[in-house]
């Protein structure tokens, strides 16, 4: 998504990369505390909680100063380029030296089918949830 984003030409491009780009940043805090919940003992979660917490307020406070500092130096592009190195970068890392427990399954479980799955997901809600917050921001913006 940054890629597309910072290598954009037009208008819909940024667009396109930028909704990538959101789509992917926003279930990175879900993912971690997913991780840290199944990677860690119970004592230890909040102070590996807290931690990535402040990663997270400090990347927010530090990321709009530094942007800013791009963006009028005429080079806006590069806010979406420095990003997108990271990402095979860090996914090597974690696959690499993280352990990952071996899952327990136990003679009482059944591994389900991709179209039980899906089946429990609400499409429609999610569909109208997106609608709807995508027609606020526009009207906020407007």
């Amino acid at each position: 998504g940054n890629i597309i984003a910072g290598t954009s030409k037009t208008l819909s491009q940024i667009v396109v990369g930028r909704l990538i780009s959101g789509i992917g940043g926003a279930g990175l805090m879900s993912l971690v505390c997913i991780l840290v919940s199944q990677l860690t003992h119970e004592r230890q979660r909040a102070t590996y909680m807290n931690l990535i917490n402040a990663v997270f307020i400090i990347s927010d406070a530090v990321g709009p100063i530094l942007g800013g500092a791009l963006a009028n130096s005429g080079n806006w592009r590069w806010i979406f380029l420095l990003n997108a190195p990271f990402s095979p970068v860090i996914t090597f890392l974690v696959l690499r030296w993280l352990r990952f427990p071996s899952p327990k399954i136990s003679s009482t479980m059944h591994i389900r089918s991709l179209h039980d799955v899906l089946s429990k997901v609400d499409l429609l809600g999610m569909f109208t949830l997106v609608s709807c917050l995508s027609f606020l921001v526009v009207a906020l913006n407007s």
